[in-house]
């Protein structure tokens, strides 16, 4: 089993946001350059003029607060993201995407952002997706893509993450549900100011990869983030 599934380490992770938040890049990091897959997956939503969005694994609901959409339902199998969500005034529960608590066609958009390499079994958690969308419906997620990172995770010697879903493999998996997969590229630089600053990012990996030490080098330095949204429709 892929290590991002472990059940465990995965409620550990996430049994507070910490870690979680510090790894948004630009908590520690600037971003410049190229495309956002944040404004790329939100024109992604806009798109259909959704009533209803469904946005599974919402974390902290910093996303689900960006949607343009009347009714916006998070879920997340982590009570400390669920209590996050919804002190920003979300409507939030703790639900597990691989059985979700609602009727068919429920939502016009359903959102997964980075969380699906989590989920045990990942076919049923896609048709479970599918399921909850109107016949129209679509699903909207944000991943990676080979190399992301791949100037600072190659001077630590870490091997790239095998996600187990990602830009390689999820358009063919989204597919067995869906009728239409399309890849949006996101590719951007990030650049840490210090090396205190990527020492901060990196330290919110210590779960997953273990301690993690900066690189002695000329700062600021950079990095490529290389990311996609896939965007599926049912028909």
């Amino acid at each position: 089993m892929c290590h991002l599934r472990d059940q465990g380490l995965v409620s550990r992770e996430y049994a507070t946001l910490e870690r979680l938040q510090m790894r948004r890049l630009d908590r520690t990091g600037w971003l410049s350059g190229g495309d956002d897959p944040w404004l790329l997956a939100l024109a992604a939503i806009a798109e259909k003029h959704p009533r209803r969005v469904l946005d599974a694994g919402c974390g902290a609901g910093a996303f689900a607060t960006l949607i343009a959409a009347p009714e916006v339902t998070c879920i997340d199998s982590s009570p400390a993201a669920v209590a996050e969500a919804e002190e920003r005034g979300l409507h939030a529960l703790v639900a597990d995407i691989q059985q979700l608590p609602f009727a068919d066609g429920t939502f016009d958009v359903a959102v997964a952002n980075w969380m699906l390499y989590h989920v045990p079994d990942r076919a049923r958690a896609i048709a479970e997706l599918s399921r909850v969308l109107t016949p129209a419906g679509r699903f909207v997620g944000c991943y990676n893509a080979p190399g992301h990172l791949g100037e600072l995770w190659s001077l630590l010697e870490v091997a790239e993450a095998d996600d187990g879903f990602d830009s390689t493999n999820g358009p063919a998996e989204l597919r067995r549900a869906f009728a239409r997969v399309v890849v949006r590229d996101a590719t951007t630089a990030v650049l840490w100011a210090s090396r205190a600053r990527l020492q901060a990012y990196l330290d919110a990996y210590r779960e997953l990869h273990g301690p993690l030490t900066a690189p002695d080098v000329a700062y600021p330095f950079q990095a490529t983030r290389r990311n996609v949204v896939l965007v599926a429709d049912r028909r």
